[in-house]
């Protein structure tokens, strides 16, 4: 009776969901493995449903539609036991699709417009809807929200349907019915025309279209303003003349049905309106004084680009380039009128500048010559400055070194400005009181004062020692030419003349006295006493005393005793070697001693007087001499022991010095002779005896005696007792253990080297008193032992030998396979050796079983065949002549594996050039199984690990072409899945340059933005940082103009193709900045000042900002220079013509201006008017003097009468009529100064009265009678 066993329990798997009505789509039911013809039935529930045959691998058990748990039993026959339930099951369910719902929207919209709107009238909430073209791809896609939804604006033309996708499940299902979106023609663009620049105050410029179209109505725009409307009438149009500046664009409209359509025309028509040169106010002209530099004219202000003509009459002077601010032709010395017309360079457009300046010359004063001055001493009266004559109505002022001293009227003859005792040089300038014209008058007056020779300290002097060279005596300072005389008493002593202000010094003084020092300065001869005196006096030196002691020592004695024959009370005595004190002693009227001194050298003494410090050298020296020792080398040998039978040791010195004997011993015993120095290295013999040898060395001169340094020590070692050498063999075969090596017998305390041939081999080993063992050893020669004494290091050769020879193993050859796995029911895979050799055979093992039988070698490659069964295989070779064996190298796996299941490939589709790109996936995978992409043939990415359900591999493709994939397990089997994804790539729109931007002043119109060009059917939106700007704009295969700007920002632009969706952004950007204007300050300061004096009134801001200039005006003529601000108030200076001051400020980066707030006045307040001084006359002493008079005078004027620089009385106020200012006894020139009561203005009268006074007779007694 036979039995059989039970089919092996498999697992079954697969399985899955899928939408409902997709039966091509439905999961499969598999197991991984399976039993070669065992009958397998599949069950759903309790329901057979089919059989499946298996095939001794992977198994398809079906694929299935009914929902439901499928299972699996194995069927073998009737018999008991022979059904085996199969492990796991296998789940189908079903997905529902989507609900269906209506699609809505479409119709007709204006080519290249924003499109219309398709949606949905409901939508599920995980559903995705997407908008497809008939018989074309998915446009764009919308989430289910469970109400109606919308796909946005369509702007592609065509028939659109929405097909439903659940996001959970994939299942997909068509909505119900189909929207049309479709476009109406645009008018066609035709070229605007015209523009051109006028000046301003022309007839304009015209501006039209180059043809039209009738039933199509043109607008014409200025920037944003609309003009004029045109009908087309199929040939060009004109809007007329235009007169306003700007870029004049068109748009036309044409209506077709329900929809109007509208298309801006190509290109633009720019109308510039030339300005006529700004107007400008004459500056500058008057008079000036003859001989001057004339005086200069301008133009308070001018433009760049104009041109500016200075005329007197009809005659150009001068023409001067216009710079944008104030302007000068220069200095004219001609009289006459002048005035300005300017010309715009580039349209020569004409304008006439305001006003003109009027040019006049003024006499100057008459020269007259300044007398006087002179050179005194410091201290004295002065000197007197003159002037040889004078004109009335000039007022003289005489300065000193540029300051002003003092003003005198002028009187029609000469004038004494006074005596003066500050140095200096004096001039004379005349001003005319009336016309401000000045003379300097001729010559100057120098006035120089000779000062006093500056005080110094008398220094030095005190006492010196007898024989000295004395004691120098100085001044704390001394000045350039300057003599200094010395004085011992009334005695001169000598005289030093003085270059610098560095302290003076006499020559050294050695008589006694009192000394003091008289200054005189050579130049002038001023002389004066310098402070204090200074005293010398005369100390005797000590006693001279001979000096003691002198003579030899040997190096390391207690030296030689110094000492001095006398000594002196009060006196100190100090030794010295050279320059250095080595020694001291007190005086005590006998002989002293400074002790012992090894030191060689020659020791003086010197005495120092305690009282007064005067020192003497004592008499001769004490010479101390040092005999050296002979010098200490080290006693050297060859070594420190000798083995038995040696020659022994040598013993020397490591050098040695002639004239210095060396004497050997051994112990306190003399070893031989001594031995005379070389001066070099010496050599005093061998020694064999055993013992410690010293050396000792004698001057032969003076008898000194030294050890040498060490000494050498002679010690005598046995050699090692001699052993033979043991082995256990004289072959082996390579890779064996080898032969042991070994030694017969040992000492302790030896240690034994093992060599072959000459080289050493292992570690040395140490005896033990008995045999030893070296180890084994595998390498092939001649073995000995070298014996050494480890602690004498003497050594000897062991007795004998030890020969090795080793048998070689059979040669390792390579196991070879033709792989490591195979497909289940392929032929399996090939083994054998990459080599083999004759005379020796192969053995196959699958692990340690033998597969078929051995194989012998024929000295090339050996096939052992093809071997099926899994498992490791490997290779023993066996030599027929030694029985050595070896294994080969390597081994040979081999399993089966099975093949991976198929998907369908999935993703793929159209995509935008730069984005990106689409995503491509996989409908199913298992685990275990790499999933590698292909475009083509060519491998993208990396493999994907399968996860046992559908993927995406990773990332997005944007390379064109048709993807593949192709499975593979870890095993190395592959297979083709099923389908293809393909990618496509919509190109972008064109890139062009924004233009335009800008900087403008706040306040002003912007500035224009645009793009460098355009594509037909490309809609351009503008930005501003992130914020569209208007609306899209059309592209007209052109340059595009978005118009006048007045946000500030960064402007970019966006360029969006309808039928693609594909967008790109414009290259570059145009910035608008938008300038501030200056901040307005008020203006300041103002006032009036009094005609004819020079300083006027100062105007400023009361505030500033730094980087912005300031430009002061009087009316609208410039006045000075503009001044820079500085973040404080400023000051445009003093200014003397009346009028009404305005400033304008004007940003220097930006140009922008702005008005200052308020405004400063000036006035002049008139001089009171030149009356005529009258009057005077000579008059007798003690009389009521004479009268002063003024020929006239004002109300609101005081009247102050002066006799030379002193005023007379009080003040006197004027009546408008003439005025008596009282009679007046003193002798001199009365003048009289005027000053408004009002203003405090102040103007000397004209001329003066003179009055002199006689002296009485003198009074006799009459007698007789």
């Amino acid at each position: 009776m036979s039995s059989t066993s039970a089919p092996s329990v498999y697992t079954v798997t697969g399985g899955g969901n899928y939408c409902a009505g997709d039966v091509a789509s439905a999961p499969e039911v598999i197991m991984l493995a399976s039993d070669p013809g065992v009958v397998y039935t599949i069950f759903r529930s309790a329901t057979a449903v089919s059989t499946a045959t298996g095939t001794g691998g992977p198994l398809s058990l079906g694929t299935y539609t009914a929902a439901g748990s499928y299972t699996a039993i194995a069927n073998l026959g009737a018999g008991a036991g022979c059904q085996t339930s199969m492990s796991g099951s296998a789940t189908i369910g079903i997905n529902p699709l989507p609900n269906v719902y209506s699609v809505t929207g479409g119709g007709n919209f204006c080519a290249g417009g924003s499109g219309v709107a398709v949606g949905m009238s409901f939508g599920q909430t995980g559903v995705l809807y997407n908008l497809k073209t008939v018989g074309g791809g998915t446009l764009t896609s919308a989430a289910g929200t469970n109400s109606a939804i919308t796909f946005g604006s369509i702007t592609v033309p065509g028939t659109y349907s929405v097909q439903a996708s659940t996001t959970a499940t994939g299942c997909t299902n068509a909505m119900t019915g189909t929207v049309t979106v479709g476009t109406v023609n645009v008018p066609v663009a035709q070229t605007v025309t015209g523009g051109g620049a006028y000046c301003s105050g022309g007839s304009g410029v015209a501006v039209g279209l180059a043809n039209s179209a009738t039933g199509v109505s043109y607008q014409l725009f200025n920037g944003a303003t609309a003009g004029s409307i045109s009908s087309g009438t199929g040939t060009s149009i004109s809007f007329g003349s235009q007169t306003a500046a700007g870029v004049y664009t068109v748009m036309a409209t044409q209506t077709t049905g329900s929809v109007s359509c509208t298309t801006a025309m190509s290109g633009s028509a720019t109308v510039v309106v030339n300005s006529n040169p700004a107007v400008y106010s004459v500056t500058g002209g008057g008079a000036y004084c003859a001989g001057g530099s004339g005086m200069t004219v301008g133009l308070n202000g001018s433009q760049a680009g104009v041109n500016y003509a200075l005329y007197t009459g009809t005659v150009v002077a001068t023409t001067v380039a216009g710079t944008g601010s104030a302007i000068s032709f220069g200095t004219f010395t001609a009289t006459g009128t002048y005035t300005v017309r300017a010309t715009n360079a580039t349209t020569s457009c004409v304008s006439d500048m305001s006003g003109n300046a009027v040019i006049s010359i003024n006499a100057l004063p008459t020269v007259n010559s300044v007398g006087g001055g002179g050179s005194y001493c410091a201290g004295g009266t002065g000197l007197a400055v003159t002037l040889s004559g004078s004109q009335s109505g000039v007022n003289y002022t005489l300065s000193r070194s540029g300051s002003v001293v003092v003003t005198l009227p002028g009187t029609g003859g000469s004038l004494t400005f006074g005596t003066f005792t500050e140095a200096g040089l004096y001039t004379v300038l005349a001003t005319n009181t009336t016309t401000g014209c000045t003379s300097a008058q001729s010559g100057s007056a120098t006035i120089t004062i000779n000062p006093l020779p500056t005080v110094q300290t008398i220094t030095g002097g005190g006492n010196y020692c007898s024989g000295g060279t004395g004691v120098v005596v100085g001044l704390g300072g001394g000045q350039a030419g300057v003599t200094y005389t010395l004085y011992r008493g009334t005695t001169l002593v000598t005289t030093v003349a003085s270059t610098s202000s560095a302290p003076v010094s006499f020559p050294s003084q050695t008589v006694a006295g009192t000394y003091s020092a008289y200054a005189v300065i050579t130049a002038t001869g001023c002389g004066t006493n310098m402070s204090g005196t200074t005293t010398i006096g005369i100390n005797p030196l000590p006693t001279a005393y001979a000096v003691t002691g002198t003579g030899n020592y040997c190096s390391g004695g207690s030296g030689v005793a110094v000492g001095l024959a006398g000594s002196q009370g009060g006196v100190n005595y100090n030794l010295y070697n050279g320059t250095a004190i080595v020694g001291s002693a007190s005086g005590t009227g006998t002989a002293v001693s400074f002790g012992m001194y090894t030191t060689a050298s020659t020791y003086t003494v010197l005495a120092t007087n305690a009282t007064t410090g005067c020192t003497n050298a004592m008499s001769g020296g004490a010479i101390v001499g040092i005999n050296p020792l002979p010098t200490a080398v080290t006693v050297t040998s060859s070594a420190s022991s000798y083995c038995a039978g040696d020659l022994g040791i040598d013993i020397g010195l490591s050098g040695s010095t002639s004239g210095v004997n060396y004497q050997l011993y051994m112990g306190s015993t003399p070893a031989g002779v001594a031995v005379s120095g070389t001066g070099g290295p010496l050599t005093i013999g061998t020694y064999t005896a055993a013992g410690t040898y010293t050396v000792s060395a004698t001057n032969t001169t003076t008898g000194c005696m030294r050890n040498m340094s060490g000494a050498a020590v002679v010690n005598i070692n046995a050699l090692p007792t001699m052993y033979a050498v043991t082995s256990s063999g004289s072959n082996y075969c390579a890779g064996g253990t080898g032969i042991t090596m070994g030694l017969a017998g040992s000492e302790s305390g030896v240690s034994y080297q093992l060599y072959n041939g000459a080289g050493t081999v292992g570690t040395p080993v140490s005896g033990t008193g008995s045999s030893i063992s070296f180890g084994v050893y595998t390498a092939s020669g001649t073995y000995t032992v070298l014996a050494t004494n480890t602690t004498t290091s003497c050594s000897r050769a062991m007795s004998g030998a030890a020969n090795v020879t080793i048998n070689s193993l059979p040669v390792a050859q390579t196991v070879t396979s033709s792989g490591t796995s195979y497909c289940a029911g392929t032929s399996g895979i090939a083994i054998g050796l990459g080599n083999s050799a004759v005379g020796v055979s192969y053995q196959l093992y699958n692990g340690v079983t033998p597969v078929g039988g051995a194989v012998a070698g024929t000295g090339s490659a050996l096939s052992l065949g093809s071997q099926t069964m899994a498992g490791t295989y490997m290779v023993v070779g066996t030599s027929s002549a030694t029985g050595c064996s070896n294994n080969m190298t390597g081994t040979a796996s081999v399993s089966i594996n099975p093949a991976p299941n198929t998907f369908n490939v999935t993703g793929g589709g159209a995509y935008c050039q730069g984005s990106t790109g689409v995503s491509i996936g996989l409908s199913g995978s298992n685990a275990g199984v790499n999933y590698q992409l292909y475009n083509g043939t060519l491998a993208v990415g990396g493999p994907v690990a399968g996860t046992g359900a559908a993927f995406t591999f990773p990332g997005t493709y944007t390379t064109t072409g048709t993807y593949n994939v192709v499975a593979s397990t870890g095993l190395g089997c592959t297979s083709n899945m099923t389908g293809s994804a393909s990618v496509n790539m919509n190109v972008l729109p064109g890139t062009y340059n924004v233009t335009g931007g800008g900087a403008y002043c706040n306040g002003g119109s912007g500035v224009h933005v645009g793009l460098s060009g355009s594509q037909a059917g490309i809609a351009y939106q503008l930005y501003n940082g992130t914020t569209p700007v208007g609306s899209f704009t059309t592209g007209t295969g052109l340059a595009l103009d978005f118009g006048l700007k007045t946000a500030g920002g960064t402007y970019t632009v966006l360029a969006y193709n309808p039928a693609t969706s594909c967008i790109s952004n414009m290259s570059g950007s145009a910035v608008i900045s938008v300038n501030n204007l200056p901040v307005v300050q008020s203006v300041s300061g103002g006032g009036s000042y009094c005609n004819g004096t020079s300083t006027g009134v100062s105007i400023g801001l009361e505030n500033s900002q730094a980087g912005v200039s300031y430009q002061l005006y009087n009316g609208t003529a410039i006045a000075g220079s503009p001044v820079l601000g500085t973040g404080s108030a400023i000051d445009f200076g003093n200014f003397m013509a009346s009028g009404t001051y305005t400033a304008v400020a004007t940003a220097i980066g930006s140009g922008c201006q702005n008005a200052m707030s308020g405004s400063a006045s000036v006035s002049i307040s008139p001089l009171p008017n030149i009356q005529v001084v009258t009057g005077g006359g000579t008059i007798c002493a003690g009389s009521t003097g004479a009268n002063v008079y003024l020929n006239n005078s004002q109300s609101g004027v005081n009247y102050q009468l002066y006799n030379g620089p002193a005023p007379v009385g009080a003040p006197v106020s004027g009546t408008g009529s003439s005025m008596n200012l009282g009679a007046q006894t003193a002798s001199g020139t009365y003048t009289v100064q005027a000053i408004n009561a009002t203003t405090g203005c102040v103007r000397n009268m004209s001329g003066a009265a003179t009055i002199n006074v006689n002296a009485q007779p003198a009074l006799h007694t009459v007698t007789g009678g």
